[in-house]
């Protein structure tokens, strides 16, 4: 991400590196309320960080939703079938 100054003229004091450094951070609400309003700030003001930070939200989502799955014994054995046999050689 490149640092660039808001596209609407607001400074929020956050650069766009910042926002990607703090992007799981701001998503899983770890961060004081001041840093998280520069940031909701920043993001108001650049769509690149936005976009940016929509698809790590949609990613840690998605990756929520397949670690609920599991696969079936039957399943879990033929992988765990399929594993042996790959490094057995």
């Amino acid at each position: 991400m490149k640092d660039h100054p808001p596209t609407q003229g607001v400074n929020s004091g956050v650069t766009c590196c910042e926002i990607a450094d703090r992007a799981t951070d701001y998503l899983e609400e770890r961060l004081p309320i001041f840093t998280k309003a520069k940031i909701e700030l920043h993001l108001a003001s650049c769509s690149g960080c936005h976009d940016y930070v929509t698809q790590i939200s949609l990613v840690k989502d998605t990756m929520a939703l397949l670690s609920k799955q599991s696969p079936s014994p039957i399943k879990r054995l033929r992988l765990r079938e399929l594993f042996v046999a790959s490094h057995s050689h």
